[in-house]
């Protein structure tokens, strides 16, 4: 009865270091996809190059608003603080533009990270199936099939 119990175990724990290894090749694998794709790459640069433009235009007008202690003045220097940051952000074409460069470009990646999960998931998904598949056919439940690996 012991080996029995062991030998169930050493299956299990295979199993699950067969799936975990799998699920971290293929996390490793959709990182280094989003990670090194050069336009998506180049699109977040391009993006952080003009946001950090913004910044320097409208600076003067966060230091006016964060730096006025009069409640009437401060609350015009937000507006006119905002006012600022909409004017170079959700009213600007260049914005725009570069914002929906990342979304594409995220968008390609996706879909290849997708592609690889899709490769990946099906042989993970047998080597659990047929480790349940062989605890059920150990106590009796009839299972008429193992999914092949591959």
């Amino acid at each position: 009865m012991k080996n029995t119990t062991k030998s169930k175990q050493k299956s299990m724990d295979e199993a699950r270091k067969t799936t975990e290894n799998r699920l971290n090749g293929l996390e490793k694998g959709i990182n280094a996809l989003f990670s090194h794709d050069k336009t998506l790459n180049s699109a977040v640069n391009a993006l952080q190059k003009y946001l950090d433009k913004v910044q320097k235009l409208t600076e003067a007008s966060y230091k006016a608003y964060t730096n006025e202690s009069d409640k009437d003045i401060k609350a015009e220097a937000k507006k006119a603080y905002m006012d600022e940051i909409r004017k170079h952000t959700i009213d600007s074409k260049e914005y725009q533009r570069l914002t929906e460069a990342v979304v594409d470009a995220l968008a390609g990646v996706n879909e290849k990270a997708l592609a690889a999960t899709n490769a990946e998931m099906p042989e993970i998904y047998a080597v659990n199936y047929n480790q349940v598949a062989t605890e059920c056919r150990e106590v009796g439940i009839d299972v008429e099939t193992n999914i092949q690996n591959g």
